[in-house]
């Protein structure tokens, strides 16, 4: 039941004005349950044979006037007992209703012709409103166009003189590298003309200022290594001299020394090892003869004192003492001089001779080197000059290197900057021959024929006239042109009206479906006792439940995914944390097994008792 059946059941009953009612008004009555029931039983059994026509209530006021009596009660019902009704009669109320319906589907036909109507008004004031609208923004789009083409006037000025200025400079940075170059090979030998580029300057100063470098070197090694290097090395004048190379070992010392020296070298150290026990133990005797009198000098200095002093003792006993005493560490004394000169004296100097050829050794070999931080110290100083000699060549090779690379980088950014105005000056041309299409410049006068030149005009008046001729035009008219557009134009329109009654058709079509399943509906589920009153079956409302339901089962389905996961991720986390297991074994035994959480805490107790005693 909607408002659409509630108004036809009005218009049935011949309502005021209930054509110019709108169904939808009477929506909401339909959504009230109490009420709903009323509603669905008055448009069902009610219609226009319930309702007295002006007419009977018309006799039945006259009748009320006539005094004649009106019958009520029972004398009516005895009256309408003995009532007969003619046949007569009820073919003149079946013609009625033939009428009726006759007129009924008149009325509904004229109702479907003025919803048409109203349809068709409907779209022509909104393809009006339509034109209208677009029509304001044409005029907007035209002054926003107008706007546009300014600006790109503008823009297009800025840009040319910006395209002015850079050719202005690229032809002055031009015109200054091309002076650089130009200049005459007779004034850059010119003391006021300098020279530009390093290829320019004379080398011969250079080359002879090298030359006299050269030679001074040259003076500086004979110095310091031929002159007088013969009597220092051992070698002849004029001997060929070699660089010490430090990295090589052998090379270290100074050469030159031939076998006989090194032979006399080996005897000399043997003679120094021979004479050296014999010269310390000498040494060692002095040097005891030499203390042994100093102790003498200063013991007869202190007896003198105390014999002075008074202080030396007069009893001869304790002198004897004293004496006797003396002697027995003066005995003491010399047996451990003699233990010192037969045993231990000797073998310190056996050791010490060791060690003095080393000290031999050791001082030649400082000389040696000596003499070769000489020679190291002259060769850094000829290396450094050769350096700054080699150093001073590398530069100026380095200098006319790049010199050169930027020559040749020069070059290639002029080669660039020439093909780059050859494509455009290309392209300026391209752009006047295609400025030059009769399209696009406005001709002096109007023309009835298109030019044969006009390659996009003369492609329109194919496209709107079809291109099919069977003859070949001579010429390619406007008024051709015009007259195919209007074609097109009669055809769009006529496919338009078709589309138009289609849509009707299709729209006509609809609802009569729809009203054959509202019968339906209502023959199937009419006074159904369902709590939520009868089922939707609209298709609308069908698919929103559907889609309802479909979206409550994917969030049903992703909840169970989330459960499942959080499960697993416990399990897990409780296989890999066995206390945790183990807790969650004691929480369960607290409430299913109370005897089975007493024997595992009673375990638990014994074990850590047996630890603490351990």
């Amino acid at each position: 039941m909607s408002g659409r059946q509630f108004l036809e059941t009005l218009k049935q009953l011949d309502y005021p004005n209930a054509d110019s009612l709108d169904p939808q008004m009477f929506n909401w009555m339909f959504e009230n349950e109490t009420v709903s029931a009323f509603l669905q039983w008055f448009c069902a059994s009610v219609s226009s044979s319930n309702v007295l026509l002006p007419v009977e209530l018309q006799q039945f006021a006259e009748l009320e006037r006539s005094n004649e009596g009106v019958l009520e009660g029972n004398v009516l019902e005895d009256a309408l007992k003995t009532f007969s009704t003619s046949t007569q009669n009820k073919e003149t109320v079946e013609s009625l209703r033939e009428r009726v319906s006759i007129l009924h589907e008149d009325l509904d036909e004229d109702k479907k012709k003025k919803q048409q109507l109203i349809h068709r008004r409907d779209r022509l004031n909104a393809h009006l409103t339509g034109l209208g609208h677009r029509l304001s923004q044409l005029t907007m789009l035209e002054s926003q166009a107008k706007r546009d083409c300014q600006k790109a006037m503008e823009q297009l000025d800025t840009d040319n003189n910006e395209v002015n200025e850079s050719l202005d400079g690229l032809v002055r940075s031009v015109m200054k590298i091309h002076s650089l170059y130009d200049l005459p090979v007779e004034s850059r030998q010119e003391a006021s003309h300098p020279p530009t580029f390093l290829s320019h300057v004379k080398l011969g100063d250079y080359h002879d200022m090298e030359d006299k470098f050269s030679h001074e070197l040259k003076l500086f090694t004979k110095k310091r290594f031929f002159d007088g290097v013969a009597e220092m090395a051992g070698q002849n004048e004029g001997t060929k001299y070699e660089l010490l190379e430090v990295s090589n070992p052998e090379c270290l010392m100074v050469r030159g020394e031939k076998q006989d020296i090194i032979v006399q070298d080996s005897q000399e150290l043997a003679r120094l090892k021979a004479v050296y026990p014999i010269s310390q133990s000498q040494l060692i005797e002095a040097s005891a003869s030499e203390k042994q009198m100093s102790a003498t000098v200063s013991h007869t200095q202190k007896i003198i004192q105390r014999l002075q002093s008074g202080e030396f003792p007069v009893d001869l006993n304790k002198l004897r003492d004293s004496l006797q005493e003396s002697h027995m560490s003066l005995n003491a004394v010399r047996r451990d001089l003699t233990q010192l000169q037969q045993t231990d004296i000797p073998a310190l100097i056996s050791r010490s001779a060791d060690l003095q050829g080393t000290n031999i050794i050791t001082g030649d070999y400082k000389l040696k080197l000596a003499r070769q931080g000489y020679f190291t110290s002259n060769q850094d100083q000829l290396i450094d000059q050769l350096v700054v000699q080699r150093a001073r060549n590398e530069f100026l090779t380095m200098a006319y290197e790049i010199e050169s690379r930027n020559h040749r980088d020069i070059h290639r950014l002029l080669t660039a900057v020439r093909r780059t105005l050859q494509q455009n000056l290309t392209d300026w041309r391209e752009r006047q021959k295609a400025m030059e299409d009769p399209c696009i410049t406005p001709a002096r006068h109007q023309r009835g024929t298109i030019d044969s030149r006009d390659k996009a005009t003369t492609r329109l008046h194919q496209m709107l006239t079809g291109g099919e001729s069977g003859e070949q035009q001579l010429f390619l008219t406007n008024a051709g042109m015009v007259d195919g557009a209007q074609q097109l134009q009669h055809k769009h329109t006529a496919a338009d009206s078709a589309l138009t009654a289609a849509i009707d058709k299709h729209q006509h079509k609809t609802r009569l479906l729809e009203g054959e399943m509202r019968v339906c509906v209502d023959q199937l589920y009419h006074g159904s006792s369902t709590t939520s009153g009868e089922p939707t079956v609209t298709p609308p409302l069908l698919q929103e439940t559907l889609t309802n339901l479909d979206t409550m089962l994917v969030k049903l389905e992703a909840s169970i995914i989330d459960v499942i996961k959080d499960h697993d991720t416990k399990k897990k986390l409780l296989k890999s944390n066995l206390l945790q297991a183990k807790e969650r074994d004691l929480f369960t035994y607290f409430f299913s097994r109370p005897g089975q959480l007493r024997e595992t805490f009673e375990s638990i107790k014994e074990r850590l008792q047996a630890q603490t005693v351990h």
